[in-house]
Formats: structure tokens, C-alpha cells, sequence
């Protein structure tokens, strides 16, 4: 390799060339390998002929400048180690290294620049613009994020052109909206100051014939609102933009309500739907309406995506606080109808649906329909039926399914207890279930119930006139009560 560079250096460059003054306004070698992204090349040029590194070509660029515009950090790195000094060498349009990686979103190459060189964000083109400005008037998303980390001045990013037009002043000039959902994220960002003719960004925003509601979030008497946020909403189309909006909402803590999501969730794919209703409530401290919930099981059931409808039935349901309406269930049903092969999970989420409506007959069915088709129920699919009957009133039947529950193989947990226990409280039937606290739930370990239940057992009993048994009851509370005893 070192071989094949020399005799091409002996064949671009004529040895009479030695100095590298006579060598100015060339388009060298070491030019192309970086234009070319010949980062061996480059090294072994280097290596040969160091005197290359500051030869600018027809347009004052050097291989610096090109390395930049590449966006090859490690040739960045490789230059300035040689030459550090290259990072304030402009062009012949005036524009430095730093602006030119600005100009082409160039993020490794700004990175090796200010690492090397941290001042160098103090340079100015010959409009005066700091490579911020220049960041804007492109689009350079990631170079403008980049800058803003690396740059430690306030003075810097507030900096004003030869108009004294901030990069915020800029980004309003030119409608870039991103570059100043990026700028206004930044706590150094001053929104009152004036350019040369008088203007805050918000005059010049508000001189547009149409104004983007985004944007009035510069005005200095700025509060976030829903339909601030709404119409911003109408604006956007691209993903990112919608998300760095609810990253704002966020980081302002504002509280964005269902039908703001309801919105949102009508325009996007079902996955991110999916995605965006899961967060509701974590993120946004917003529990999704039934309206906002069918949306979202419609667009999945409409592109066949079960395993989606299901993860939203069985596992996201109880953490979005949501009860599904006639709608829903019916979708439910019929999604049930085309699934090759439902588990004990989905029938007992379906349960669960139909007996907080107070349909457990048609709960009952479903469980009849999973003994045809093979799928033995388990203790939560029990439990679902016992819950739905006792809410029912039918607490007699409830304490039969307990038994039914032991003949299909079934391990009794607390909830199949208490359920049960609650049913005897809401009919009070106290005495049955002081029996049943006693010689059902006592003689188990881990089958303890509630405080509450507690509480209203003995309450009842004690209302009764039945004060020894309200303190059995209470020494079974505290962990004292004989096994199956029944006291007096």
C-alpha cells in the first residue's frame, strides 16, 4: 500500500513540487482519499507527505473541511492531531470546518471538532453566524443537538448574527419548527431577545400570514394549554414530532386529557396506538376512556393482530382502569370466535368482562364452551365465576363452586375465599361467616382475609348481640385462633 501511495504521489505531485506553497489551490490526493472515505490512504498520505493537511484547494477547502462535510470523525481526529489549527481555517466563502459539518447534520465530525478544539464554537462565518445558525438554517437536527450538549456558553447559543437574529430568531425566519422544538428545550434559550430591527422570535412568527400555535408557546406570556397542544397536534404528521410534543408535555408536566389522545391515536398506525395508549397512564397520568379503548381494540382486530389483542385484553386492561362497553365485549366475542385455539387466559379475561356487566349467565357459557373445546379451567377462571355470582347475590351457589372448584383439580387461593366471604358479609349472614373465617379460612395458612373483612364480621357479629364470636373472629385476626375451633 505504502508503495502504491508514493508513486501516486510521485505522479500527482512532481517531486519539483516540494513545497507545499506551490501546491495551493490543488485538489491533492490527500483531498480525494477523504472525499473518498480512504481513511488508510489517508493515514499513509499523511505519513508521506504532512505538509498536505493545510493545502486548500479552488474553494479554500481543506481535507478537513471535506472530512466534515463526510462526516467521518476518525479522519477528523487524524487531522487534528497533525494540525490542530485546521478547525479555524475557513473557506473562501468564509465557512470553518465546524460550519461545514453544521451545514451536512454531521454529529461525529462536530463531536472530534470540539473535543479537539471547544473554542472553536466561537467562530463566526462571514455573516457572522455561529455554526448554531447555520445548524438551523439547514435542518441539521442531529448537529444542532449535538452543539447545544457540547457547547457550554449561554452566550454562545444566544449569539446574534449580523442582523443580531438568534439561532431561535433563525429557526423562526425560516419555519423550521423542529430546530425550535430542539432550541426551546434548552434552559439557556432566551426567547426575549431582539434582533436589529426590534423583533423577539414571536414578532417574526406572529408577521407570518399563518402563524403555527406551536410556536406561540415563545410568547412571553406563554401557558401550555390542551388546545394549544391540540392544535400543535393538527400540524404534525412525522413520529418524531409527535413524540418530542409529548416529551414537552412531560417535561412541563401539563395534563394532557382522553380526548387529546383520542386524537392522537386516531392518526396512527395500530401499533403505535397500541404503544400510546399503554403510556396513558404512566407517563401522562391519563386514564383512557372506553371510547379511546375501542379505538384502539378496532384497529387492531382490523389488521389481525390477536396477540396484541390479547396482550390489551389480559394485561393492559387492569392497569388502564378501563371496562369495556356492550362494543367492546361484542368485538371481544366475535375476535373469540376467530381465534384457532383461545387459552384459560383469554376465556377468563372474557369472563371477567361479562360479569362486571352482570351477564354470568353468558359467563357461565363461555365456561361450558372451554369444556368442548378441551380447555380446563383453572383457579382465576373460577375465581371469576365466584366474584360474578356473588356480586349477583347468589352466594349459596358461590360456596357450592368452591367445592366444584376441588373436584375439577383446582388449588383454592385467597381470592376464591374471600370472595365468597364478602358475599356472606353483603348478605349478612355473619354467623356463616364466622364459620367460614374459622374452619375454612383458619385452618389454611395463606388464607387470611381482609382487614376490612375482618373488621365487618365482627362489626356485624358484635351488632347481633354475638360478642363471643365476634371474639373468635377477632382472635383469628390476630393469629391466636385454635385450628377449626369454634369458640362459644
Amino acid at each position: 500500500m505504502f508503495e502504491v501511495v508514493d508513486a501516486m504521489l510521485d505522479i500527482v505531485v512532481p517531486p519539483l513540487l516540494t513545497e507545499a506553497s506551490t501546491l495551493q489551490g490543488m485538489h491533492t490526493p490527500l483531498h480525494e482519499a477523504v472525499i473518498g472515505g480512504h481513511e488508510e490512504v489517508v493515514a499513509l498520505i499523511i505519513e508521506k507527505r504532512k505538509d498536505m493537511i493545510a493545502i486548500k484547494d479552488a474553494t479554500g477547502c481543506t481535507a478537513l473541511h471535506y472530512a466534515a462535510q463526510k462526516d467521518n470523525g476518525w479522519m477528523v481526529d487524524m487531522l487534528l492531531t497533525h494540525d490542530p489549527s485546521l478547525a479555524y481555517t475557513p473557506n473562501f466563502e468564509g465557512s470553518p470546518p465546524l460550519h461545514i459539518a453544521a451545514a451536512f447534520n454531521s454529529k461525529s465530525a462536530i463531536t472530534e471538532l470540539l473535543k479537539w478544539c471547544p473554542d472553536a464554537a466561537e467562530q463566526l462565518s462571514e455573516g457572522k453566524m455561529t455554526a448554531l445558525h447555520v445548524a438551523v438554517i439547514h435542518g441539521s437536527l442531529r448537529a444542532l443537538t449535538t452543539l447545544l450538549k457540547m457547547i457550554d456558553l449561554e452566550e454562545i447559543v444566544n449569539k446574534g448574527d449580523k442582523d443580531m437574529n438568534t439561532p431561535l430568531h433563525v429557526a423562526a425566519k425560516n419555519s423550521r419548527i423542529r430546530s425550535m422544538m430542539v432550541l426551546l428545550e434548552d434552559r439557556r434559550i432566551d426567547v426575549r431577545l431582539i434582533n436589529k430591527d426590534g423583533e423577539t422570535a414571536r414578532d417574526i412568527i406572529e408577521s407570518h400570514e399563518e402563524i403555527d400555535p406551536y410556536q406561540l408557546s415563545l410568547r412571553n406570556d406563554y401557558r401550555p394549554s390542551e388546545p394549544l397542544y391540540t392544535a400543535i397536534l393538527s400540524r404534525l404528521r412525522d413520529p418524531p414530532s409527535i413524540d418530542s410534543l409529548l416529551l414537552r408535555a412531560r417535561r412541563e408536566r401539563f395534563p394532557l386529557s382522553d380526548p387529546f389522545f383520542h386524537k392522537l391515536i386516531k392518526t396512527q398506525s395500530p401499533d403505535r396506538a397500541l404503544h400510546t395508549l399503554s403510556r396513558m397512564p404512566s407517563d401522562f397520568h391519563c386514564f383512557p376512556s372506553v371510547k379511546t379503548f375501542n379505538l384502539v381494540l378496532a384497529a387492531l382486530v382490523s389488521v389481525r393482530r390477536y396477540d396484541s389483542v390479547r396482550a390489551l385484553l389480559c394485561a393492559l386492561v387492569p392497569r388502564l382502569g378501563v371496562t369495556p362497553d356492550t362494543c367492546s365485549r361484542d368485538d371481544a366475542l366475535a375476535l373469540l370466535d376467530e381465534m384457532p385455539k383461545p387459552n384459560r387466559v383469554t376465556y377468563s379475561t372474557l369472563m371477567h368482562f361479562l360479569c362486571a356487566r352482570g351477564e354470568v349467565g353468558e359467563a357461565f357459557v363461555l365456561l361450558e364452551r372451554m369444556e368442548r373445546k378441551r380447555c380446563e379451567p383453572d383457579t382465576v377462571v373460577f375465581n371469576v365465576l365466584i366474584s360474578g355470582v356473588v356480586k349477583r347475590g347468589r352466594v349459596d351457589e358461590a360456596m357450592g363452586m368452591l367445592r366444584g372448584m376441588m373436584r375439577w383439580g383446582c388449588r383454592l387461593n385467597s381470592d376464591s375465599y374471600q370472595a365468597v366471604l364478602c358475599g356472606l358479609i353483603g348478605a349478612r349472614r355473619f354467623g356463616e361467616a364466622k364459620v367460614f373465617v374459622v374452619e375454612k379460612m383458619g385452618r389454611e395458612r395463606g388464607r387470611r382475609p381482609s382487614f376490612k373483612a375482618y373488621e365487618a364480621v365482627v362489626a356485624g357479629l358484635c351488632g347481633e348481640g354475638r360478642v363471643g364470636d365476634a371474639e373468635v373472629v377477632l382472635r383469628c385476626a390476630t393469629g391466636s385462633c385454635p385450628g377449626g375451633g369454634l369458640g362459644r
